[in-house]
């Protein structure tokens, strides 16, 4: 544990300040050898502008100055919690060598097969304890234990569930307005022409915006909450980051620079690998299309005809025929199918060229690996659906409806990820850790495969590092299961106008995801590294670009594909509605996210009471030295009883409130009508 103070100090770590002795240390104030003020004492009670205490979750930098180390003591009288010293052994491995580190990659290691894995353990007794707060059939989605969860896993994990858990919540109040729509419609002869089509667009896009800036607001109290407000700022360099040391020109020290020229190169490089891929995807998903056309375009429009084409037959069985749609699913199903399988190829491709540009800090390389992924994702989810929406009623690709092709492609897509997906996720880890712990079982044992026989020869000759090594590996950042959750929301935002149970769809999708994944994590898969986190990163910003895609391709809907404008209506007339109602909803997502603090007003409060602490507790910043004078001089008076208000500054305040001194205030007179001692009155 000492070692792991000492290198807390050294790479200044933030650890929770004790509330109450925190407290306890700013009444007393501080003092210098001599008896002189260093600072004033400081007693604040605040409890309309803030729900929180003036103590409470004060974060500061760890030091092993003797005392200060009751500050840092929780209420077991633990200097270091479990998650604190897992961090430390982590970054301890891979600091550098004058920073009292190992200088060891760990992925460089495992890469050269110097060491198998390098994973924490499992507490069971905790992680138990979470399971059954956390993983329960039926619970509402906002009510997750997310301080569990960050105390057992970190804070970036987390995040993750905490976002899931109110991105499920907005979708289940979304999903009453989409239901009611889908009524109106389906009893509406007019159908998706109904009105209530762009009234649930409208609805949507306001829906999307204070779901978001509702988000900002939870990440921001989070952040404080857990001692990562301002963590990108302080985040420290890979240890798989390369450059040249020179000395800094803001400070004179060392440090690490990587040449902007070079960093350039492996940007346009990395650039022209993804226009490349996207390329080749739009190709395939063109010729998809163009096959299923030529099919169509040929002879008569009867499915007798069609049929009787002959060797176009096969080429219908596989892409669907819409003069018919609605007994066809195998043209959306293998979309569905295709979209998954092409996206698993490139997320390899994707990692590679992020490791690649050599970027200074973990965020920055999640940053870029986000940025990758999402153009990719965005042509290989939309494209198809994109074309169907605006551009297959010049063809004979949707058989004269569209709209109702799009929406059903997009109930095939919905209840193809919500099932293959989740029983994917379970089944596939569940059959990788089986074979791994059958194959231990049988180097250990020399038995055959018998199912359980294997099983239990592996409990009884394997230690719990053994059996924790045979689970599967979860990523700390989450990244495909957030990825996962963003295509969703574009699948459930950019075509509200066609589909209105996409939000029914998604809560119920996300009901199952939140225990899926909680499960997988808690019982399949190793304890992953716990990492800091301040934000969701880019994900923030990819939901508000599709946000605002979504405004656009909506409202393109209701004034171009559907007939809920007047049919006497030009084309150059539904462009001008359609730009007057993009404009308006733009605008309202503008000031609504301007009306709307990012940062909650008690969060920006004790954000600033964190830097006012610290200064004083931790670095000892001195009081103004008039304002240390003014003190001392109401001290030498404090004995003699005010009589008026003119006689109370308010210094004269500050003292009587944290000394032992009280005043009783009459407010009918407008004076101090008695001064007595605290020690003098009787409880």
């Amino acid at each position: 544990m000492a070692v792991l103070k000492k290198f807390a100090d050294t790479v200044d770590y933030k650890v929770q300040l004790n509330p109450l002795k925190l407290g306890a240390k700013l009444e007393n104030g501080s003092k210098d050898e001599s008896g002189n003020w260093e600072w004033l004492p400081v007693a604040i009670v605040d409890n309309e502008d803030s729900k929180y205490a003036f103590t409470d979750h004060i974060y500061g930098k760890y030091s092993i100055e003797n005392s200060l180390q009751d500050l840092y003591s929780d209420e077991n009288g633990d200097i270091l919690s479990q998650l604190d010293r897992l961090k430390l052994m982590s970054m301890k491995f891979e600091a550098k060598k004058e920073d009292e580190g190992c200088k060891m990659s760990q992925e460089e290691l495992i890469h050269k097969k110097a060491i198998l894995a390098s994973f924490p353990l499992h507490d069971y007794s905790k992680l138990a304890a979470l399971k059954s707060k956390w993983i329960k059939l039926v619970s509402w989605p906002g009510s997750q234990p997310v301080d569990d969860i960050r105390n057992y896993f970190g804070a970036k994990l987390a995040l993750y569930f905490s976002w899931l858990g109110s991105y499920t919540c907005w979708l289940f109040y979304a999903s009453f307005v989409g239901v009611f729509s889908w009524t109106l419609q389906t009893f509406d002869s007019r159908g998706l022409n109904s009105p209530i089509t762009p009234v649930f667009a409208f609805f949507m896009s306001v829906w999307s915006t204070l779901f978001l800036e509702s988000w900002k607001r939870q990440q921001a109290r989070h952040s404080l909450e857990w001692g990562t407000y301002g963590f990108e700022k302080e985040e420290v360099d890979r240890q798989e980051f390369e450059g040249d040391m020179i000395i800094s020109p803001v400070d004179g020290k060392k440090i690490k620079y990587f040449p902007s020229n070079k960093k350039r190169q492996k940007l346009i490089y990395s650039t022209l690998v993804i226009f490349l891929a996207t390329c080749v995807v739009e190709a395939v998903i063109g010729a998809c299309m163009f096959l299923k056309v030529y099919v169509l375009s040929d002879e008569g429009d009867s499915e007798a005809e069609i049929s009787s084409l002959g060797n176009k037959t096969l080429i219908l069985t596989l892409f669907g025929n819409s003069i018919n749609y609605g007994t066809s699913f195998i043209q959306p199903l293998a979309n569905a199918i295709s979209i998954e399988v092409i996206g698993r190829a490139f997320a390899g491709v994707a990692s590679h060229l992020t490791h690649n540009e050599n970027h200074q800090t973990e965020t920055a390389m999640e940053d870029a690996h986000i940025c990758k992924s999402f153009i990719f994702q965005f042509f290989n989810s939309y494209s198809i659906l994109l074309y169907t929406a605006f551009m297959a009623h010049e063809t004979r690709y949707c058989g004269g409806d569209c709209m109702a092709t799009l929406g059903h492609a997009l109930m095939i897509i919905f209840g193809t990820k919500m099932v293959v997906g989740n029983v994917q996720e379970i089944a596939g880890l569940g059959y990788s850790n089986k074979k791994k712990r059958a194959a231990a079982a049988m180097l250990q044992t020399g038995e055959d495969e018998d199912g359980k026989a294997v099983m239990e020869a592996s409990k009884e000759t394997m230690s719990a590092i053994e059996e924790q090594y045979l689970l599967a590996e979860f990523d700390p950042s989450a990244f495909s299961d957030y990825l996962e959750m963003v295509l969703q929301y574009g699948y459930a935002t950019l075509f509200s106008a066609v589909f209105t149970l996409a939000p029914l769809l998604s809560f119920v999708n996300n009901f199952i995801e939140i225990r899926v994944d909680a499960w997988k994590l808690t019982s399949l898969c190793r304890r992953p590294e716990p990492h800091a986190a301040e934000d969701i990163g880019t994900w923030q910003s990819v939901l508000e670009i599709m946000s605002i895609v979504a405004i656009i391709t909506n409202m393109a809907l209701v004034c171009f594909k559907q007939s809920v404008l007047p049919s006497s209506y030009s084309l150059g007339q539904k462009a001008g509605v359609f730009l007057i109602l993009e404009h308006i909803l733009i605008l309202l997502k503008v000031l609504l996210m301007i009306a709307i603090d990012d940062l909650p007003e008690d969060v920006a409060i004790q954000v600033q009471r964190t830097e006012f602490i610290v200064e004083r507790v931790l670095y000892n910043a001195n009081d103004d030295e008039q304002e240390i004078e003014d003190y001392a001089k109401m001290a030498e008076k404090k004995k003699r009883p005010a009589n008026s208000l003119d006689d109370l500054s308010s210094i004269d305040m500050k003292i009587y409130a944290s000394d032992e001194d009280w005043i009783r205030f009459d407010k009918s007179e407008g004076k101090v009508t008695k001064y007595f001692n605290k020690k003098n009155v009787e409880s």
